[in-house]
């Protein structure tokens, strides 16, 4: 128990020192997908958007990736504890999340078959950003899995992008779905993996409070920019990030980083314009079909 009191402490206080920037990555894809599948509802796609919650508790170490891996391999299982229109619009949502990765991570419906669509467009941009930074080249020739990692983050910060130009809505419809969730939601999530560790009881609240905070931000983001402010804005992140993501020992300058990631952001748009919004309505299509079994009401 000690142990336990101690990680919610450092983790209270953690929290309270992440900066209101810190958005995370793909938010409005998966938001357009879920409003979508279900137009309207607010939990659905504020479920879509929850699997997310631990990926940025760095200060948790492995059980951040336990938790992510959860979520991710596993979110049907609140489907189980889910009772009232609203806690099912939320399990929907929650298990649509998985839908929408397996189209971007796994396997692509036309483009990135085998790999997902998104790995597919990150692999082309680590190649132009190797051949138009050195450091980034340094970085690929080190790390190959890094550099990747990284593309492949810029390249779901372009995908928002794009979708904005679609959906002018989705920052309104995300600062929604963090405003109206349900207030059960938290419960339900301890009810389902509170076990797995004495701290998550405890744990699971404050992440998830901190996370509705950061997608009321990124909806806030892209609902009161314009398109070179919000691209701007997701930069600044990347560089600020860089730290956490770099091998131990490489050292890239804040300028550098930025420079990379804003340029990273724009070609990604090129790279997914006219292919992204092809890949997401057939991805809605197929969620549709997979999840026509779990009836809301």
């Amino acid at each position: 128990m000690k142990k336990s009191r101690i990680l919610v402490g450092f983790l209270a206080v953690a929290l309270f020192v992440v900066p209101s920037s810190v958005y995370p990555w793909g938010s409005a894809v998966h938001a357009y997908i879920a409003s979508h599948l279900k137009p309207g509802n607010a939990n659905v796609v504020y479920g879509s958007l929850a699997p997310d919650m631990f990926n940025y508790a760095f200060e948790l170490g492995a059980l951040k990736d336990i938790m992510y891996q959860q979520f991710h391999t596993y979110p049907e299982l609140l489907w189980g504890v889910a009772g009232t229109f609203n806690q099912k619009s939320l399990a929907y949502g929650f298990m649509n999340h998985k839908e929408d990765d397996q189209t971007a991570h796994y396997n692509g419906i036309v483009f990135g078959r085998g790999e997902g669509y998104v790995i597919a467009k990150a692999k082309v941009l680590d190649e132009y950003l190797a051949g138009k930074f050195p450091k980034y080249a340094e970085l690929r020739s080190l790390a190959p899995q890094v550099s990747l990692e990284v593309a492949h983050n810029l390249i779901e910060n372009s995908i928002d992008v794009l979708i904005r130009r679609v959906d002018p809505l989705v920052g309104l419809k995300l600062m929604r779905a963090a405003t109206v969730r349900d207030s059960v939601f938290p419960s339900m999530i301890v009810n389902v993996w509170g076990g797995a560790d004495p701290s998550l009881p405890a744990v699971i609240p404050m992440v998830e409070s901190a996370f509705k905070t950061l997608m009321f931000n990124y909806g806030g983001l892209f609902a009161t920019n314009n398109e070179a402010q919000i691209i701007d804005t997701l930069s600044a992140q990347m560089a600020g990030f860089a730290p956490v993501f770099l091998p131990p020992g490489f050292e890239l300058s804040y300028e550098t980083a930025f420079a990379i990631a804003k340029a990273g952001t724009i070609k990604g748009m090129e790279i997914c314009r006219g292919t992204s919004l092809i890949e997401i309505t057939l991805t809605i299509m197929q969620a549709r079909q997979h999840l026509s079994g779990y009836r809301l009401n």
